[in-house]
């Protein structure tokens, strides 16, 4: 299943604190990132790294924080019987397996459409799903940071700051 190894390989990476696999190039910059299959800018955070995207992820974009966090949104084609529900609980069995305690589901909105937010942690990070959809494409946000809570987490009003600024193009 498509779905399956895109958000496993999804939060394989996001998770990995080994560091990056392969050759990457970190950049900072400024203005926003375009993720075109989705149609939708995305604000850069200011103090963040980029990367290129991978070949586990070509329709995506990367930011890595040296306080320890991760931002990863990814989009990928809608398919037949997708919902915000599939894919909480697809969520939920890829978290299970991954040894994630999640807080239950909670409704956002995200561009004009429903959305769904969940949030959870590890024995040393904390993670929220952001996904929704928007023109035909799945749009996953995972966030990650190397906190015991999300209190402690300095940058988690960045990554607020990333879902409030999402425009639709």
């Amino acid at each position: 299943m498509v779905h399956g190894r895109l958000l496993s390989s999804l939060v394989f990476i996001v998770l990995s604190v080994s560091g990056f696999a392969g050759t990457v190039v970190a950049q900072t910059r400024s203005g926003p990132v375009t993720i075109k299959a989705a149609r939708i800018r995305v604000p850069f955070p200011k103090t963040w790294l980029s990367a290129e995207p991978n070949a586990y992820l070509p329709q995506s974009v990367h930011w890595y924080h040296p306080a320890g966090a991760r931002i990863v949104i990814t989009a990928t084609p809608k398919k037949t019987g997708d919902t915000l529900a599939t894919w909480t609980a697809r969520i939920k069995g890829i978290a299970a397996s991954r040894k994630i305690t999640l807080d239950p589901p909670k409704s956002a909105q995200a561009l004009g459409a429903e959305a769904m937010r969940i949030t959870g942690r590890t024995r040393t990070h904390q993670v929220e799903f952001f996904f929704f959809f928007h023109k035909n494409q799945l749009v996953l946000v995972n966030f990650t940071c190397e906190a015991k809570s999300i209190s402690a987490c300095v940058v988690a009003s960045e990554y607020e700051r990333v879902i409030d600024g999402l425009e639709a193009l």
